[in-house]
């Protein structure tokens, strides 16, 4: 059998399985892959029988298929379907037959849930509370209402090129700009009286809600004015069948993120919270709501952030907890606050379900196996149930990489992967530092960066993927450690297992490459000012210039500078020292050829950032290119447009090549 080479063009073939569910009968997932037709992703739902383990694909189709959600009586699945443009909440019975469209909302619904008793459905959607929408949303489509329709889709262009009048801070997000006349609130559906009614009430957004019973949600609301930058946000519970703002049960500073929290029926709370101090290097921290009112963190001592929470009792939880290099499952026991590893899976989890702790069903991500369905039984250990991409990549050329860890000048050890292409010609090969962004977030062998580092080493490059310090998975004090200073240990310690493979003999000096994104388009720049080892740089969605990024981001405005750089007042120092620690302000010191990847739509970091790190070194007659994707935004190299995520990495490939 001829083995081939993994290539850029692999990644329209390549499947993804995520958001698994489980029932005492059922497991369903959802599998993902390229519709490069339609610009973008298609996916289908899997149901798989407990009883009988046969698999079948329950939707079908070239739209968007996802968020499946089991009935607890087992027995219907509702999903999220782009089947009709917008998603739109289905439902369909596990026998099968046509799926019944619940929702017509404008904008779409997200988050659906059942109630314990699988009587109803709660969900959220954005609406303008002032035209009751929601009410409409059910009329029969008549001649004239299509109508209607096509000259309100008519409307909604002309306005695009109209003028826009912005009044908060917080205005665009993702790749579109928000509507500041329009909030997120919670719906219930009833499928006894197959009737909507809106629960949640006000000018205030709402995350998706959890049932605690049969009568009530908790959900988590921002109530402090102005909305769009206050740092406090208030656990709410509502009343399904009375509209309201709901009950405030308990209000935190500044939660790291904002996800739903997860109940139990009649039992306890869990939400998202943050200890004292900063944003940086924080912990997803998970508070339980005591009787008393209290809210003590459970995951303080255990220094690992919190992932996915799944309860299996009144008094157990299953959680996913980021460690070293992989995410692991643990047991949680309310009455002890202890975690106890359940689950240290050869792949790193990105989604679970269970129905208790003897057999769990999950998602996860290695070298061998970049998206598979597996299950693990407290007496069998680990089955692998589903591997969309097994077939196709039988016949491809798949690099194991090497796991190590190093230790900095401080004693601190940390760790990393390579992936050696080995040596042609008895000549040492390439290098290509490949580091991640955040600063605070993980890599592990596989994950998002599979696809890419598979190509680099089936091109010929070996690659070097690190968790240097400020890294998540490792504890808050090691992820702390780069707060208010990005660009110096940190990026010493990734150049030091450069030189721990250069002296060990396994790359060529003279051809060693650095790339990276957001953060680590930072820090590719940053390093490239300082040190002038690499023969081409490849810098994509980066920061680079700390004076001016915080005004011109999405995600938390003045808070998320706060907290990451110290950055309070208009002081002189505090604004020198930005203005010198940014690769912007240290462009005359660049010497490495760079090419600079960015999308128009990215409003996590503005495209501005990259126009002024272009023309500062255009202007100084230094070798850079800048490339531009029109209509992609921030997640280009992992969701952007399927032909724009290949066209990104063979020019990234060329330029290495064209600089040997």
């Amino acid at each position: 059998m001829t083995v081939e080479n993994i290539i850029p063009e692999d990644y329209l073939e390549l499947k993804k399985v995520e958001d698994i569910r489980v029932t005492p009968s059922h497991v369903a997932w959802v599998e993902k892959s390229s519709n490069p037709a339609d610009k973008g992703f298609k996916s289908h739902i899997k149901l798989m029988n407990r009883k009988t383990k046969e698999i079948k694909q329950f939707t079908s189709g070239s739209k968007i298929d996802n968020s499946p959600r089991l009935s607890p009586n087992g027995t219907k699945l509702a999903f999220v379907s782009t089947r009709n443009e917008k998603p739109q909440l289905y439902l369909m019975g596990l026998n099968g037959g046509e799926a019944l469209q619940v929702t017509k909302f404008k904008d779409g619904i997200n988050g659906p849930r059942w109630s314990p008793d699988s009587s109803k459905i709660s969900f959220i959607a954005l609406i303008d509370p002032s035209l009751d929408e929601f009410e409409k949303q059910d009329k029969f489509i008549t001649k004239y209402a299509k109508e209607m329709k096509k000259a309100e889709e008519e409307e909604e262009k002309r306005k695009k090129s109209d003028p826009k009048v912005i009044t908060n801070i917080k205005y665009r997000e993702g790749t579109s700009y928000l509507d500041e006349q329009k909030y997120i609130h919670v719906f219930i559906y009833d499928l006894n009286s197959e009737k909507i009614t809106q629960v949640s009430d006000g000018e205030f957004n709402y995350t998706e809600a959890s049932w605690n019973s049969n009568t009530h949600v908790y959900s988590l609301s921002r109530r402090e004015k102005p909305i769009d930058i206050t740092t406090k946000i208030s656990l709410i519970k509502l009343d399904v069948a009375v509209k309201g703002i709901g009950e405030i049960i308990t209000t935190t500073e500044k939660p790291y993120l904002v996800v739903p929290p997860e109940t139990y029926p009649d039992g306890n709370v869990l939400f998202q919270k943050m200890a004292e101090g900063n944003f940086a290097g924080q912990n997803n921290k998970y508070a339980i709501l005591k009787e008393d009112g209290s809210t003590p963190i459970i995951n303080e001592k255990l220094d690992r952030g919190i992932n996915q929470v799944k309860w299996i009792s009144k008094e157990e939880a299953i959680v996913s907890v980021d460690n070293e290099g992989a995410a692991d499952l643990r047991l949680y026991h309310v009455n002890t606050g202890e975690f106890n590893l359940l689950v240290r899976s050869p792949a790193s989890i990105e989604s679970f379900d269970c129905v208790d702790d003897h057999e769990i069903f999950f998602t996860a991500t290695d070298p061998l196996y970049p998206s598979a369905v597996w299950k693990w039984r407290s007496d069998k250990g680990f089955d692998l149930i589903s591997d969309p991409n097994g077939e196709f990549l039988s016949e491809k050329n798949i690099i194991d990489p090497e796991e190590f860890w190093l230790e900095n000048p401080e004693g601190i050890k940390y760790q990393g992967w390579f992936f050696n292409a080995g040596k042609e010609d008895g000549n040492k090969k390439p290098l290509i530092l490949s580091i991640h962004g955040g600063p605070h977030v993980m890599w592990n062998p596989a994950g998002s960066m599979w696809h890419e580092w598979q190509c680099c080493v089936n091109a010929g490059y070996s690659v070097l993927a690190m968790n240097p310090i400020g890294s998540g998975g490792y504890g808050e004090k090691f992820s702390q450690i780069i707060t208010s200073k990005w660009g110096k240990n940190d990026a010493r310690d990734l150049l030091a297992a450069v030189d721990h493979f250069v002296k060990n003999g396994y790359l060529d000096s003279s051809r060693l490459y650095i790339t990276g994104g957001s953060y680590a388009g930072f820090q590719t720049a940053n390093i490239i000012s300082r040190d002038h080892r690499f023969k081409a740089a490849c810098a994509q969605r980066g920061v680079y210039d700390l004076l001016t990024f915080w005004a011109g981001t999405d995600i938390a405005q003045m808070a998320f500078w706060e907290w990451e750089r110290h950055f309070k007042d208009w002081d002189k120092d505090d604004l020198w020292y930005l203005w010198q620690h940014s690769p912007f302000g240290r462009a005359n010191h660049i010497q490495t050829p760079l090419m600079i990847i960015h999308s128009e739509n990215d409003y996590r970091v503005a495209i501005s950032q990259a126009e002024e790190l272009f023309a500062a070194l255009k202007i100084q007659d230094k070798e850079a290119i800048l490339i531009r994707y029109p209509n992609d935004g921030h997640e280009l190299s992992r969701s952007g447009e399927p032909l724009h995520v290949v066209d990104r990495l063979e020019r990234m490939l060329k330029w290495f090549d064209d600089h040997k």
